[in-house]
């Protein structure tokens, strides 16, 4: 293995004038979870790492005004989520303003491995590695998040159903730096879940799994107004389930309408085998969880137990 240069940023100025000179040999070191592995098992050996870890302006979490900062944002009078890339699984999962505006994504965060790796690991590194299996990526897909991407010559914002271009592929350029997450605050009037299928309940990674998010008319509790579905670990990244979300919108939700809904799922899949599962498993799967998220987060209030109730 050749040495690898470490260059540690002192501020988000250097970090970005260190990626335009080097950034096409450059390998981003946030938590380190997963760049540490990659490079101790041989699989990624870069020239040169910049380490991130200790800029400070990347660790906030706030609010912005309704429509202020992501262009889906601010119909429903919500305002918007502004999560430093180098915000923690952990603290996101704990953080005040995410348990109130985007229920959501703390529940995909607490499901990140061990409290060890949720304690290192970044919300933004994730985004970055693009896992198919990233437990934080089905939910900000499914809550329109925006990442807000830096360098020397600028900002450029891209939206989370647009970022992967493919397995472990995303839409950033090599000297531009993943600097904030804009999410939309979700509607008081919405319930939303994360279920995640893996071997073991803790410390695995996932076999499959369904973020979603409902909202059923005020005048009509049984019929969909609006559906937002994100999978993982289902395709080569983790996918927005369109088909799944036109099958529920304006439906009521009634066996017929969860059987259609469940088939659009494993219809938008293309799983592979792995060691931890086939591929005819993991279609299966899919539509077992999707037919569980939308059981659950259409049941009746007292039987309604998901963490992201408001």
């Amino acid at each position: 293995m050749k040495p690898i240069e470490l260059h540690i940023a002192t501020s988000l100025p250097d970090a970005l004038q260190f990626l335009a000179q080097h950034g096409q040999e450059t390998a981003v070191l946030a938590g380190g979870t997963d760049l540490h592995l990659r490079i101790r098992s041989g699989r990624e050996n870069p020239p040169r790492v910049l380490d991130i870890s200790r800029l400070d302006e990347l660790r906030g979490i706030g609010l912005e005004p309704a429509g202020a900062a992501v262009a889906t944002a601010g119909a429903n009078g919500e305002p918007t989520v502004r999560l430093g890339a180098l915000v923690t699984h952990a603290r996101a999962a704990a953080s005040p303003d995410v348990l109130r505006h985007v229920p959501l994504l703390a529940e995909g965060c607490l499901t990140v491995g061990s409290p060890q790796i949720r304690n290192l690991g970044t919300v933004g590194g994730n985004c970055i590695t693009g896992s198919r299996a990233g437990d934080s990526l089905p939910a900000l897909m499914a809550l329109d998040a925006e990442l807000v991407l830096r360098s020397t010559a600028g900002e450029r914002r891209v939206k989370m159903t647009q970022f992967f271009v493919g397995a472990r592929t995303a839409d950033r350029r090599r000297d531009e730096l993943l600097t904030h997450i804009l999410i939309p605050g979700q509607s008081p009037t919405e319930r939303s879940g994360y279920i995640k299928f893996a071997q073991r309940k803790a410390m695995a990674i996932s076999v499959a799994s369904v973020a979603m998010r409902l909202e059923m008319e005020p005048g009509d509790p049984r019929r969909c107004r609006r559906a937002a579905v994100a999978l993982g670990n289902l395709h080569q990244s983790v996918i927005r389930a369109r088909g799944v979300e036109a099958a529920l919108i304006g439906q009521v939700i009634d066996e017929a309408t969860i059987d259609r809904a469940a088939g659009a799922a494993a219809g938008e899949v293309a799983p592979r085998d792995d060691v931890r599962a086939s591929a005819e498993y993991r279609l299966a799967m899919v539509r077992a969880l999707v037919r569980q998220a939308i059981e659950r987060l259409t049941a009746p209030e007292a039987a309604y137990t998901g963490v992201s109730a408001r």
